[in-house]
């Protein structure tokens, strides 16, 4: 017996079935025989492996294969897909969606293979990038036979059974010679001119699926429908199909986006980008219980603020040229399984601007385990102004003396939020200020609290006894971008 694991990487899978449009709303589930030679095929044409040992292999799969499913939950997305002349097209993007990590396992019962064959097999599945369309991305290996499964799907027998799937699979290689030779000895000279047909299943296997279309097949020669039945439905509800397995303890930090436009905006905007992006994922989470997503909203069970800070930064970050490309979301507390849905959902940003912007969601962890941070993350002892502090108190005079200062309001900021003070501080002048750009930023909310009366943008560098790590964000309108600090690595300033 073979065996071949393919880990469902983005916890979906789109594939539409042979007789379907891909606009129906249906999901060949589980993949086909046929898609799986497919697959197979097109990986082992890419790496350019040897096509007659690629040729003796494939044929061996030609059978019946067994699946060991992971639960389902049927989904779906609708596009409005761009035309010409200013027109759209409205797509319906049918999937299934997973708990991760997700595997299925597909077995051979009637394959046995030697080492050399088990090499080749290997590499042909190591080069297969996706299963279905592009977006199911995918990655398969060899593994053992699983001893229990979900659910398992097997080539029906006689017995009724209310959860059935009907599948392309190849024909048998006698049984193909026999219905080509039939077929063939049906059609008149001109018409076997017109319609050449493959001298056996592998050739079949090559064929166009748009070459076959047009010629009007209903389904590829050397293909036969086949029924297979389930053990137990294969569909579970959505919501325990999205449990998310890695909201355990820990839960994530972290979430990264990539923002897309026709027009970027400057970095002078962060304010109001870092609302818009709040604003937008508040909107995706729908009916929630009293205490549910507090790291987006920043109230817990009882409606009253969350003090400590523990709820989510959005931290925007600029090219080299100074438009935003990037924001990054950092909650200390952690994203709970409400906010997690709402960032992996969110999808567009309106009002922005005359062109809508994409966020991508490129990154989802804790920070402690992710790869690529940015450089707000990184740990140095001193750190100076990214984006304009805005000191949340006034300054006051009493008996003489000023306090509040911003240098003051710094200080105990550190304190408050860092829990460190900072060995020294120092202040931007107002020339250093205005040449660093700060006067230009927006720092007026448009919810929330107003900026304290008098307020200006200030810049500052303040050094720490040891090292602390990012980011650092402090003042009004820390958490929307405001009052960014950034590690100065090279201290010969």
């Amino acid at each position: 017996m073979i065996a071949v694991a393919f880990e469902l990487l983005a916890g979906r899978y789109h594939a539409t079935g042979w007789d379907h449009h891909v606009n129906e709303g249906t999901v060949e589930w589980p993949p086909s025989p046929w898609r799986l030679l497919r697959a197979m095929l097109s990986a082992a044409l890419r790496e350019a492996l040897p096509a007659d040992r690629v040729r003796a292999l494939l044929l061996r799969f030609a059978g019946l294969p067994h699946y060991h499913l992971p639960r389902a939950a049927a989904s779906h997305l609708r596009h409005y897909m761009p035309l010409a002349d200013d027109k759209t097209t409205k797509v319906f993007d049918a999937f299934y969606a997973f708990e991760r990590p997700a595997e299925l396992v597909v077995t051979w019962p009637e394959v046995h293979l030697d080492a050399p064959e088990r090499e080749l097999l290997a590499a042909i599945l190591a080069a297969i990038p996706y299963l279905g369309r592009a977006e199911s991305w995918s990655h398969a290996r060899l593994c053992d036979p699983p001893s229990t499964s979900d659910v398992i799907a097997r080539p029906a027998a006689d017995e009724p059974s209310e959860h059935r799937a009907r599948l392309l699979a190849p024909r048998p290689a006698d049984e193909y010679r026999a219905w080509r030779d039939g077929y063939l000895a049906a059609l008149d000279p001109k018409q076997r001119k017109r319609l050449p047909l493959p001298t056996d299943v592998w050739e079949a296997l090559h064929q166009d699926t748009d070459a076959l279309f047009k010629d009007g097949w209903s389904r590829p020669p050397g293909a036969r429908w086949v029924d297979y039945t389930f053990d137990v439905d294969p569909l579970s509800s959505r919501r325990t199909a999205h449990r998310p397995a890695t909201l355990a303890t820990p839960a994530p930090d972290i979430a990264r986006f990539v923002l897309d436009s026709a027009v970027h905006l400057r970095v002078e905007k962060t304010l109001w980008v870092a609302e818009k992006l709040r604003a937008a994922l508040l909107s995706k989470l729908g009916n929630l219980a009293p205490g549910d997503a507090p790291s987006l909203i920043g109230h817990g069970d009882d409606a009253a603020p969350l003090t400590g800070h523990r709820h989510a930064y959005f931290l925007p970050e600029a090219d080299a040229r100074g438009f935003i490309d990037h924001v990054t979301v950092y909650a200390p507390g952690g994203f709970d399984p409400a906010a997690v849905r709402a960032l992996q959902s969110l999808r567009e940003l309106h009002g922005l601007g005359s062109h809508p912007t994409y966020p991508t969601l490129v990154a989802l962890g804790q920070r402690d385990r992710l790869e690529r941070l940015p450089a707000l993350f990184g740990r140095s002892d001193t750190w100076e102004t990214l984006t304009p502090f805005i000191p949340p108190r006034c300054p006051k005079l009493r008996r003489g003396e000023l306090r509040d200062t911003p240098e003051q309001q710094l200080r105990w900021l550190c304190r408050e939020v860092l829990g460190e003070e900072p060995l020294t501080v120092e202040m931007f002048s107002p020339e250093e200020a205005r040449r660093r750009g700060l006067h230009h930023f927006r720092n007026a909310r448009r919810r929330g609290a107003p900026v304290p009366g008098g307020a200006a943008a200030h810049g500052a560098r303040f050094r720490f006894t040891a090292p602390i790590a990012g980011p650092i964000a402090l003042g009004y309108g820390a958490h929307f971008g405001l009052g960014v600090f950034r590690p100065v690595v090279d201290k010969n300033f």
